[in-house]
């Protein structure tokens, strides 16, 4: 089950290619579950960057815009039609098009037996199609120009030497980390805590309260100071425990055996 559920290609971007570097299977698997420690750190504050941003954001931008109606919700903006809307439209790249994203959202709303409402729309639209709202095209080709207008009323509290082209930089980087941590990919070499902590820097700009809740919901501090060692020795002491364990590991990277050694105290095998 271990060897079909895991693979070896997979397991291979866990392997430090350091000269000096142990990489027998027990290791591997720490840094794996480090791995998984360092995603699950994250997730609490990432959950509320994504949710303060798309609030902030929606509401700025209802204040600002005008002049249009929505087609199922008359006081939503996003669901102004296409000849209002003042979201991106691109017919060669439908992948690109805030519209046709607006579109999907409220056919999986109803898709799934679900009120359609202005609030179960903003929550359905990805982080991706939020932090999208930072390109020039909402500069420099909008018919409502919502930057730099909006900028301080989504983020009050910014830095001077933030602008909205850094800040849609900023949010690019925010969103890859949320991808490698919800997509399962290899976060062994990251830092957990100063992503959190640049995380938790970013929600201040737009709410300086939700940041300091946003601080104590982590577990990031206590990951990073574990270090990697940690769980690579935990996870060689579970294969010590366990020679079912060792055996499918070494299986599926095809290296070496694990090397016996004695076997942990009764209780300490985890």
């Amino acid at each position: 089950m271990f060897v079909q559920r895991l693979s070896a290609t997979r397991m291979a971007s866990f392997e430090d290619p350091g000269a000096n570097a142990k990489n027998d299977p027990s290791w591997v698997l720490g840094r794996y579950w480090y791995s998984i420690a360092a995603a699950e750190s994250l997730v609490p504050t990432l959950h509320v960057l994504e949710v303060v941003l798309r609030n902030a954001m929606y509401d700025a931008l209802a204040a600002h815009l005008t002049g249009g109606v929505g087609v199922d919700l008359p006081d939503c903006w996003l669901d102004w039609p296409a000849h209002q809307s003042v979201l991106y439209q691109d017919a060669q790249r439908p992948w690109a098009d805030h519209l046709v994203k607006v579109a999907k959202a409220k056919r999986d709303i109803l898709t799934d037996k679900r009120v359609l409402d202005t609030g179960r729309l903003i929550a359905e639209l990805n982080l991706g199609f939020w932090t999208g709202l930072l390109s020039d095209h909402y500069e420099k080709r909008s018919a409502q120009q919502v930057w730099p207008t909006c900028l301080r009323q989504v983020f009050p509290n910014l830095p001077a030497s933030e602008d909205r082209p850094r800040l849609a930089e900023h949010f690019k980087h925010i969103r890859r980390l949320r991808n490698r941590a919800f997509h399962h990919e290899p976060l062994w070499r990251r830092r957990p805590a100063e992503d959190h902590r640049m995380l938790c820097e970013t929600i201040g700009w737009i709410d300086a309260e939700m940041a300091e809740w946003a601080r104590g919901l982590s577990t990031a501090k206590v990951t990073q100071e574990r270090g990697v060692g940690y769980f690579e020795g935990m996870a060689r002491k579970h294969a010590l425990a366990r020679p079912a364990l060792a055996a499918a590991a070494t299986s599926l990277l095809g290296a070496t055996t694990v090397v016996p050694m004695t076997p942990p105290a009764a209780g300490t095998g985890g």
